[in-house]
């Protein structure tokens, strides 16, 4: 009779096994994801530089709505366990509708990366134009601590919402044939729990430490920042000892 392993041994081989077979299985389109959102981050930092152009103005009329609506959203929210959950709550709300809605051929996941590319991309002209004290330096050390880290889960997220879209297309295109979709489930079922510890992970960032401030604080945040990003690439790359083999 089979020893039922206990739930830390589980969840031990499931970040340390189960997860990273899917993240390699579907590296290909994660990496394209990537590139396809800093593509995006690219052309809203172009349209920063070159605001006063035509495809400048286009882009700005689009993000700065939204950077306004996320700044008075997040006014009146104070540091810590209520900014933390706020943050939480509305990342894991957003990843679900990526992977949800993913299944209608993949276009939802990449409309949210193409706009929130463009939207991170633009925020330090945008920043910089209503702040004349701005400084490029606090404001990386206010992103970074938790941006790395859930840029990454929104990216896994993605990739899951595509995933499933392709195996939905492929079902189509086959006729009611199931299984590319049954396989896409199978990976999303592998790779979106980690999506999900990453964002509440980088909520409790966001809420108690990327705030701080302090004399010499931003290079205390940018070095955890730099940290924090290296342990979670090595747990991606498969470096962290794997467990219940």
């Amino acid at each position: 009779m089979p020893v039922k392993m206990s739930l830390g041994r589980r969840l031990g081989r499931y970040l340390a096994v189960d997860f990273i077979k899917s993240l390699h299985r579907n590296f290909h389109l994660l990496a394209l994801v990537t590139v396809a959102f800093a593509c995006a981050i690219a052309v809203g930092a172009l349209a920063g530089i070159y605001g006063e152009s035509a495809a400048g103005r286009v882009i700005r009329g689009e993000v700065e709505p939204k950077l306004e609506r996320m700044e008075n959203e997040a006014s009146g929210i104070s540091n810590g366990l209520e900014l933390a959950a706020h943050v939480i709550a509305n990342n894991v709300s957003i990843t679900v509708e990526i992977v949800g809605l993913g299944l209608v051929f993949g276009i939802f996941p990449v409309f949210v990366l193409i706009v929130n590319g463009l939207a991170l991309g633009y925020l330090p002209f945008y920043l910089a134009g209503r702040a004349t004290d701005f400084s490029s330096l606090e404001f990386f050390s206010l992103i970074l601590p938790h941006g790395l880290i859930e840029l990454s889960a929104i990216l896994v997220a993605a990739t899951c919402g595509i995933r499933l879209g392709l195996g939905a297309a492929k079902a189509l295109i086959k006729r009611g044939n199931l299984i590319d979709l049954k396989a896409a489930g199978r990976d999303v079922k592998n790779l979106l729990p980690a999506s999900l510890m990453l964002l509440v992970i980088a909520g409790f960032v966001e809420g108690f430490i990327s705030p701080a401030g302090g004399t010499g604080i931003e290079y205390v945040k940018l070095a955890l920042s730099a940290a924090l990003f290296s342990l979670m690439l090595l747990w991606f790359a498969g470096g962290i000892r794997r467990v219940g083999r």
